[in-house]
């Protein structure tokens, strides 16, 4: 079978082994390749949480990291708290020597890139929930499932209301 790797990609045979791949499975267990509309929406919603989340994430570590280590006259032996990353970016630069001047600016930029991303953080999740209320309101009455977990893949956790492919 050497030779058959030298021909490339086909989408015909993708398609053999796409089909051979599904035949024991139920209807019920496929996943829509490619959705449109509101389930496209909340892929994106979801993706776009994860980096955010991720983003903000390595901000407070590196905030946190740089305020135990420069002395901004923040106290920050525990978690830095939502009023000290507001304060912090709240800040007006002063007239002090250029090494901690750098810090200081520093610090304000994390802080309020911390504070953005929690806005925009605010604003994803507002949406995502409107979208899974409206595509997959049977998962958000589950315990425990919220729109961010029922949005995760909505369409292979519920099977489409067409029931076609």
């Amino acid at each position: 079978m050497p030779a058959a790797r030298h021909r490339g990609k086909d989408d015909v045979l993708d398609s053999a082994r796409i089909a051979r791949a599904v035949l024991g499975l139920r209807l019920d267990q496929l996943c829509w390749p490619r959705a449109g509309g509101t389930r496209t929406a909340i892929r994106v919603l979801v993706s776009a949480r994860d980096q955010m989340s991720t983003e903000r994430t390595k901000m407070i570590n590196s905030l946190t990291a740089l305020v135990r280590g420069v002395d901004l006259g923040v106290e920050a032996r525990k978690a830095l708290t939502s009023a000290q990353i507001t304060t912090i970016a709240g800040w007006r630069t002063r007239d002090e020597d250029p090494a901690t001047a750098a810090c200081r600016r520093e610090a304000i930029r994390l802080a309020s890139r911390i504070r953005t991303l929690g806005h925009d953080l605010a604003a994803n999740m507002a949406e995502l929930r409107r979208f899974t209320a409206a595509e997959v309101p049977e998962l958000l009455n589950l315990p425990g499932v919220g729109p961010v977990v029922a949005g995760h893949d909505p369409a292979c956790l519920v099977p489409s209301r067409s029931g076609a492919l």
